[in-house]
């Protein structure tokens, strides 16, 4: 590293080093006021991250699994919402710490990828995730030139995961249990909460953002255009995706308890001295705590119902509630928001089977010939 101090009595410190895309060599500076042994360590950690910034594109046999992922956040980042990021961060670590972030990324292969995911978690749904995560990463890697090939990522096959019918049993509530379920919870905030998301079919950070003038009463709509960050308790304009921007049809049943909501958040603001704009609030005025509304929602299944559910489930409860209400395929997606049907009609499929029983009990006990 070469030193000269200029004109205006700062110092410039330069070096030369080889241009990986023409392997040529090039000079590179950077300015700093003082020169001493701090500002010497100051411009080689400069003049390192410049070198590394202008052969950044070129395409490196030595690039690791780690470093690859950091550069994919990174491309994605202005894409992404919030909770996609969030997402996949955290399988991209999970694959970082399965992978090894150190591992070359060309010298990785479908046995290591698959053995190694394998034996990171138990859960099939959690390895087939971390798989999907790959798979984007891996493809993304190669349009980018930072991989020769991604023939090999064919051989990556899903891992086996329980029925439809046997992941069901941990999705949803019959009606008879919810109705069960209800009666046993005590805290009168918490069990409406429930009750709004089993009628609504909202997803609970959509319900815990919503304002009092979201809930229009007289024209029987809930609209939804927020949701509140589950971590952070930040307040996000939009909701999930584009298609969960939407409004909600207030039915009778929903409609009354959204009075009794209002009626019942009123006399607490009165008793408690507080003042809030959000339709659901603690007795602050903020938006109801998600972890604690979650820890009382799974501890009452597990008590009154024997499993544990989130709350999540009641979401898909709703929907398979709808459905043997005679509710429609379109219909039901669109009040969920969903932007095709492909996630509800798993739900369509739960329903079926169970009406499909209950017809073949009714064929049972007829007599045709006598």
């Amino acid at each position: 590293m070469y030193v000269e101090q200029l004109k205006n009595g700062k110092w410039r410190f330069q070096t030369w080093y080889v241009e990986e895309r023409t392997g040529k060599n090039k000079k590179i500076s950077c300015t700093l006021p003082k020169n001493t042994d701090k500002a010497r360590r100051e411009a080689e950690r400069i003049l390192t991250e410049k070198i590394r910034q202008a052969n950044c594109d070129v395409c490196s046999p030595e690039m690791t699994f780690g470093e690859v992922t950091e550069r994919f956040q990174k491309a994605r980042a202005d894409v992404w919402k919030v909770e996609t990021s969030r997402r996949y961060a955290h399988s991209l670590k999970s694959l970082c710490e399965a992978l090894g972030a150190d591992t070359l990324i060309n010298k990785l292969s479908a046995r290591y990828v698959s053995e190694h995911i394998a034996d990171h978690k138990p859960r099939a749904a959690t390895r087939n995730e971390m798989l999907r995560t790959f798979k984007t990463v891996a493809r993304w890697a190669y349009k980018n030139d930072y991989i020769d090939s991604v023939e090999w990522i064919q051989k990556l096959e899903r891992f086996p995961e329980p029925t439809t019918k046997e992941k069901n049993k941990e999705k949803y509530m019959e009606r008879e249990e919810l109705t069960k379920l209800l009666s046993e919870m005590k805290i009168d905030i918490e069990r409406m909460l429930v009750q709004f998301l089993a009628l609504s079919g909202l997803r609970i950070g959509e319900a815990l953002a919503l304002q009092t003038d979201d809930v229009d009463l007289t024209n029987r709509v809930i609209v939804v255009n927020k949701t509140l960050d589950l971590q952070t308790g930040e307040i996000l304009n939009g909701a999930k995706t584009y298609a969960s921007n939407r409004e909600v049809f207030i039915q009778d049943e929903l409609l009354q308890l959204c009075r009794d909501i209002r009626k019942y958040m009123t006399r607490m603001a009165l008793a408690c001295g507080f003042r809030t704009t959000f339709f659901f609030s603690d007795f602050e005025g903020r938006p109801l705590s998600y972890y604690r509304v979650n820890k009382y929602f799974r501890e009452n299944c597990e008590r009154v119902l024997g499993r544990r559910l989130s709350l999540h489930s009641l979401r898909h409860t709703h929907a398979s509630l709808m459905f043997a209400a005679g509710a429609t395929l379109p219909a039901v997606s669109m009040r969920l928001g969903h932007a095709n049907s492909a996630v509800t009609r798993e739900i369509y499929i739960h329903v079926t089977e169970k009406l499909k029983e209950q017809y073949n009990e009714q064929f049972r006990q007829i007599v045709l010939l006598k």
